[in-house]
């Protein structure tokens, strides 16, 4: 059923994220930011990362909102990678702190061989002036970027995002090939069920070739989807509504809000989704916290 729009608040946001991964802003920065955009509702749901999370818990406490633990872990699926949000799941287990730990490393490895090779290459950059960047989460591309506009190089900061795939793609002059080794979509939402969490596969309407949702949902234990997105469509949203209700999984929403490094003009505040979707992801957290024993 399509809800009425009497019934959708700009008041929550599920999806943004901080300098603990490729955001711009601080926790504390968000936590203010959300504030002044009149956002009650908040998940911090960072790369690989739960810092921000933590950071951003006392903050959101004392000025009253309601933050939701969140981490966005990337996953492989049919040939594919997706991204998978759990949410309210448990950020200090011990094992999941150490699995965090180990992809913290290996993202810094591989940032570190790509600010080298552009160095040998000729660009003006230190990996210092990247650390400084990044603040105070792992390195990526937009903070080896930034650094090269700070210096001079890029000449508008709007082209730090725009121009990741010219540097970093197989062709780009800093390209190094990503060894990650990602874990299967199963074992991703199999790992977010045993911290308690809830499992949404990320913007469905961003991935290359469609994904099959029935799947994931029946033979994986998906738990939801992200209808609600700054770059869906009109009709995508619609679609992925009525894909929600056809499977009997939760419908959740976020801007995907990365400060500077955002795709595209994103602002806090401007999404609007469902009123009663927090209440639907937590009934789907108390029905799956029973199931483990919880």
């Amino acid at each position: 059923m399509i809800l009425e729009p009497s019934s959708f608040t700009s008041t929550i946001d599920l999806h943004m994220h901080s300098a603990a991964s490729d955001g711009s802003y601080t926790a504390e920065e968000l936590i203010a930011m959300a504030v002044e955009a009149g956002i009650k509702t908040l998940a911090i749901a960072d790369h690989d990362s739960v810092s921000g999370v933590r950071q951003a818990m006392p903050l959101a406490r004392q000025h009253g909102l309601e933050l939701l633990s969140a981490v966005e872990l990337t996953a492989i699926y049919d040939g594919i990678l997706v991204d998978i949000i759990g949410y309210l799941l448990d950020v200090d287990a011990p094992w999941f702190v150490e699995f965090l730990d180990e992809i913290y490393e290996k993202r810094m490895s591989r940032s570190e061989a790509m600010v080298r090779k552009l160095i040998q290459a000729g660009y003006p950059l230190t990996w210092d002036q990247v650390m400084h960047k990044s603040r105070e989460g792992f390195v990526c591309g937009v903070h080896i970027l930034h650094a090269l506009y700070d210096n001079g190089y890029i000449k508008d900061e709007r082209e730090i995002v725009s121009s990741l795939r010219d540097y970093f793609s197989r062709e780009g002059p800093g390209y190094i090939p990503n060894n990650m080794e990602f874990r299967s979509a199963i074992e991703i939402i199999r790992m977010i069920h045993d911290l308690g969490g809830v499992a949404v596969l990320a913007h469905p309407g961003r991935y290359q070739r469609p994904i099959n949702l029935r799947e994931l949902v029946t033979k994986l234990g998906l738990d939801g989807l992200e209808v609600y997105y700054s770059s869906h469509t009109p009709d995508q949203t619609q679609s992925f509504e009525k894909a929600a209700a056809d499977l009997d999984i939760i419908s959740t929403g976020g801007s995907d809000f990365h400060g500077i490094y955002s795709k595209g003009e994103i602002r806090l505040g401007e999404l609007m989704m469902p009123s009663n979707t927090v209440l639907q992801l937590s009934k789907c957290w108390v029905k799956r916290s029973k199931s483990k024993g919880f």
